[in-house]
């Protein structure tokens, strides 16, 4: 989990609690992880690599991964933005 300081917390708060978790959720962690896991997965298989990356297991592999990586970084966005909302407070 990043530490953010008091003012940095404070832009990140303007910003919103939707965008905070998108950002790091989606884009920080749910693409990029998911995306590298299912390229990671696919070249492991014994499917020749070119026509591995067109089949259906692929996709299927692609999406299950970013919804993996997409829950697993929203959870964590979560609970940093709560451990920040303490250490922060709105009122301070």
């Amino acid at each position: 989990m990043r530490n953010y300081t008091a003012e940095q917390w404070t832009q990140i708060r303007e910003g919103g609690k939707t965008r905070f978790l998108l950002s790091n959720g989606l884009l920080a962690r749910g693409l990029p992880l998911g995306a590298l896991m299912a390229f990671v997965v696919t070249s492991l298989q014994e499917i020749p690599l070119p026509a591995g990356f067109f089949a259906w297991r692929f996709a299927a592999t692609l999406l299950f991964s970013i919804g993996v990586f997409t829950a697993t970084g929203s959870l964590a966005a979560r609970a940093s933005w709560s451990v920040h909302e303490r250490k922060f407070p709105a009122d301070s």
